[in-house]
């Protein structure tokens, strides 16, 4: 059973560094630019062909600016959540490396990247913010099919990333493997 104590202790020792909450947000804005950048693919690259870098460079930030206007809500508050929460995920890995972990449970990676892959594929707007699925051929027609529009592999996507952040962080405290001392780790 999962102990929200222990996690909490753990989460405590990793964020209680600055430099995670820096890779936290720092992967949170690229996650979020990644999906602003497929979805606009096409506007930026012919924005580029007509203009210079700079300018371009300018116009994808005013698309990140205004992207939440342009695809549904519950989309864009899909990608936010995701965003933070990859943000989490990689400050825990991050964590666990620089504290010299090795695990041998493989099935934490194995789900959390099914997550990544599936939060990547599809976030959730089956119009404009189909991610890498619309690059792999699978048009909005497919995902207009689905009794949510797509929205399922979202929410699959955040449960399975959750999951992962929810068992890398129990393994830090519980596994006899992962298990390290948060005490001598506080003191870092």
């Amino acid at each position: 059973m999962i102990s929200f104590e222990e996690i909490s202790t753990v989460w405590k020792v990793v964020f209680g560094k600055l430099k995670y909450w820096i890779l936290l947000f720092a992967v949170a804005i690229l996650f979020y630019e990644l999906n602003v950048l497929i979805a606009s693919l096409r506007s930026i690259s012919s924005f580029f062909t007509n203009f210079s870098f700079f300018p371009t460079v300018n116009f994808l930030l005013t698309l990140s600016a205004g992207f939440k206007e342009t695809i549904k809500f519950h989309s864009f508050v899909i990608i936010i959540i995701l965003s933070l929460m990859f943000g989490i995920l990689a400050s825990l890995i991050l964590f666990k490396i620089d504290s010299k972990i090795t695990t041998k449970d493989k099935k934490a990676g194995l789900i959390g990247a099914i997550g990544i892959i599936l939060a990547t594929l599809a976030p959730s707007c089956a119009a404009c913010g189909l991610g890498l699925v619309s690059i792999l051929g699978i048009s909005a027609g497919f995902f207009a099919l689905l009794p949510y529009e797509g929205l399922e592999f979202s929410i699959l996507a955040i449960f399975l990333v959750a999951f992962t952040i929810l068992k890398i962080s129990k393994d830090l405290t519980t596994c006899e493997i992962c298990k390290i001392n948060l005490k001598n780790e506080r003191r870092k």
